[in-house]
């Protein structure tokens, strides 16, 4: 199964503001439409990992990228979303991340009824599941892991079923970098490799 992933698009309010003399909505729509061009890359979906709005102050930014996107609905987070931009119709998933307000993006992108204190989501692709962790940063560069994600990772894979794992070097770079998350993180993934 191929995906596509996109990450930090930084939108402001308007798809003609310029940031720094660059235009971010330029450049995403180039991007979809390479990735049209393409035929998806075969993709079964696209995955945005956070960041679509500039900085937490711009939460138009969610507004920008619906009309970028072409989304089509407004299903319940985590969704997916549909893209239509470009001539495409794929599932999209948005996962937020440290420039992401929560809220906003639940009121902009989905008619969620909830909110939830992380976006912790879990969910069904062509067979396989895919898991999506929160590292509950907002408004900070700083991220961190909370033992909520950690007992949600390890309820969610206490089953066999086929998942998606974090890559070697992932684990390698939690390891160096971040060590006192190691234990818990090789203690939630064993016979999941």
């Amino acid at each position: 199964m191929a995906l596509t992933s996109i990450h930090i698009t930084h939108l402001d309010a308007s798809p003609d503001a310029l940031t720094y003399f660059y235009s971010p909505a330029a450049a995403l729509t180039a991007t979809l439409e390479h990735i049209a061009r393409h035929h998806a890359h075969d993709a079964a979906f696209i995955i945005h990992t956070g960041d679509m709005p500039r900085n937490s102050t711009v939460v138009q930014g969610y507004d920008c990228g619906k009309t970028i996107y072409g989304f089509a609905d407004r299903p319940e987070a985590p969704g997916p979303l549909t893209l239509t931009a470009a001539g495409l119709n794929l599932p999209f998933y948005y996962v937020p991340g440290n420039t992401d307000d929560r809220a906003q993006c639940l009121a902009r992108l989905f008619k969620s009824k909830f909110d939830p204190p992380l976006f912790n989501f879990t969910w069904q692709q062509n067979g396989l599941r895919l898991l999506t962790l929160d590292w509950g940063a907002w408004k900070t560069d700083r991220y961190t892991l909370t033992r909520q994600t950690f007992d949600w990772l390890a309820e969610k894979l206490k089953d066999d079923q086929p998942t998606i794992r974090p890559c070697p070097s992932a684990v390698d770079f939690s390891i160096k970098c971040c060590p006192m998350i190691c234990p818990v993180f090789t203690t939630c993934l064993p016979g999941h490799p």
